[in-house]
């Protein structure tokens, strides 16, 4: 594995610096609905100087930017560096502007992207980015509305609650620029079967998660008392079926200084807000494990790749299921090369459960 390293010489130059080609480990997560994430060890004293925050390096096709960099009193021989894919850099860049818009949500995502980062003036142009074709990926248009959202959030959102996903491709060996392709997974499930028996899953784990699960939502926009809008989101679900959540939509409005929705657009808003919330809340049923990397059945982004529905069997839990892979995490260590799929919506973390309330 040879690492490329572009260096930083002012904001958007770049010149190209010694690759690295020996290191310790190396870690790359790649994710179907958000950015990759990456860390790296190596001897220390090898590119200390380039290996610092805001360098771009570029791992199998992908291009990331250090955002840590660390040397600790316990093992001064070793540097530890981190980051994010640069659509990671989207985290700090907002909407900058009440955007409202009628469509499919991979055109929104798209028009958001190309609007705000790359044909914008010089002040917000990341000039490092540029846009592939764009598919038609899902079936339905909706009506979507955000103030000064985080850019990278509400790609996200939209990614994961009308299920499509984006790519990052380096373009270049001799400057770091990338292309975002935004994309839908296939459906290889009567293909692609894993399972211990067939020697191409290595080790299970399970999770059964109903804590934060919610199936109805009601959404209330603007108005005051019984002139408020609202909208009951799943209002057909009975009974034990029926897992209630309230969502204060109170930023979205009917009216602004760009446009004006009709009652049946804005209704339309708040629903697209309470799929949102629905989405981040979903009960969580997985089986997941390490991948043989040496499976003469199936090869990773050749056979199935992330987004891709395949063929979970877990025979010691009893478990048969359709599932999306979602992320995988690649490993470079002192044991060889590894591969760790998360097949579904992983769990989430207590920082991350903290957040949402």
């Amino acid at each position: 594995m040879l690492i490329t390293i572009y260096k930083q010489v002012s904001q958007y130059n770049y010149t190209l610096d010694d690759p690295i080609e020996i290191f310790q480990s190396l870690s790359v997560t790649e994710n179907f609905t958000t950015h990759n994430e990456f860390s790296l060890t190596l001897p220390a004293s090898n590119h200390i100087k380039t290996l610092v925050p805001d360098a771009i390096l570029k791992i199998d096709g992908v291009l990331y930017f250090v955002d840590t960099a660390i040397v600790e009193d316990d093992s001064p021989e070793k540097l530890t560096v981190s980051g994010l894919s640069l659509m990671g850099w989207l985290q700090k860049k907002i909407i900058r502007k009440n955007w409202i818009q009628t469509g499919k949500p991979e055109k929104i995502a798209y028009d958001i992207l190309n609007q705000m980062i790359i044909t914008t003036d010089s002040k917000f142009k990341i000039p490092l980015f540029s846009l592939g074709s764009l598919p038609s990926i899902t079936a339905n248009s909706i009506q979507y509305q955000n103030s000064y959202g985080a850019i990278l959030e509400e790609i996200e959102t939209l990614c994961d609650t009308y299920n499509f996903g984006f790519r990052e491709v380096a373009l270049s060996d001799y400057y770091p620029t990338t292309r975002i392709d935004f994309y839908g997974g296939q459906d290889v499930s009567d293909q692609v079967v894993f399972k211990k028996s067939f020697q191409n899953l290595l080790t299970e784990s399970y999770q059964n998660i109903i804590e934060d699960e919610a199936t109805v939502a009601y959404v209330f926009g603007e108005g005051e008392g019984s002139y408020r809008k609202f909208v009951i989101v799943n209002d057909n679900l009975t009974g034990a079926d029926r897992k209630e959540i309230y969502v204060d939509a109170r930023d979205l409005k009917q009216e602004s200084e760009e446009t004006i929705m009709t009652d049946a657009q804005y209704i339309e808003a708040l629903r697209n807000r309470g799929l949102a919330k629905l989405a981040e809340q979903q009960r969580i049923l997985l089986v997941n494990g390490q991948i043989n990397i040496n499976d003469e059945l199936y090869e990773y982004k050749k056979d199935y790749d992330l987004g891709d529905l395949v063929t979970i069997v877990s025979e010691k839990f009893g478990l048969s299921k359709k599932a999306q892979l979602t992320s995988v995490t690649r490993t470079w260590d002192e044991h060889g090369y590894h591969i760790d799929p998360i097949f579904g919506k992983e769990a989430p973390t207590i920082i991350e459960k903290l957040k949402r309330k």
